[in-house]
């Protein structure tokens, strides 16, 4: 059977009567009495079916409703700045990363270009190389960690300024 996940976003507004207005009660208890609402438009569902298709008993799901409000069904989320997705793959977190990286290292140049080698294999080993939740990459394509492998050796090039250097050559210097 599959599993339905709520899951709430951690948004914090700023709080406006406006706002207010848009907001429902916590447990149908007065929000203004005692300042407690729910912002039913920052809490997701989404339903991860189940890894042996035989076992799916259904595709349609009634809306789950919150206070009167109804959720927003989502495929992908963000959680702990990892990407969750319902198809149970990790290929968009991997692209993720690679973002990362890219940000990471375009700053490290903008920033560091007239250092060191020294100094520019210690601030990469500080600011690139924390893949943190990479280990929890199960399910992904080939090419999604071909990518990633691609994109180290280009951050690494790119950094150091060593077009023609080997990369084999350059796993010694790291």
């Amino acid at each position: 059977m599959p599993t339905a996940v709520i899951r709430r976003k951690y948004v914090a507004p700023h709080i406006t009567p406006q706002f207010k207005k848009k907001t429902v009660g916590l447990n149908g208890v007065d929000g203004d009495r005692f300042h407690l609402f729910y912002f039913t438009f920052i809490f997701v569902c989404m339903v991860f079916a189940p890894c042996n298709k035989s076992r799916i008993v259904s595709d349609i799901f009634p809306n789950f409703v919150l206070c009167g409000q109804p959720l927003q069904f989502v495929s992908e989320f963000r959680y702990l700045g990892h990407i969750i997705s319902n198809q149970h793959k990790d290929d968009t977190d991997i692209a993720r990363e690679i973002r990362c990286m890219y940000t990471r290292v375009n700053m490290l140049i903008r920033k560091f270009h007239k250092c060191s080698t020294e100094v520019k294999i210690r601030l990469f080993r500080a600011y690139c190389i924390c893949l943190y939740g990479a280990a929890l990459w199960t399910h992904f394509a080939a090419e999604s960690v071909n990518k990633f492998k691609r994109c180290y050796h280009k951050c690494i090039k790119m950094f150091l300024g060593t077009a023609n250097i080997t990369v084999s050559l350059l796993f010694c210097l790291i």
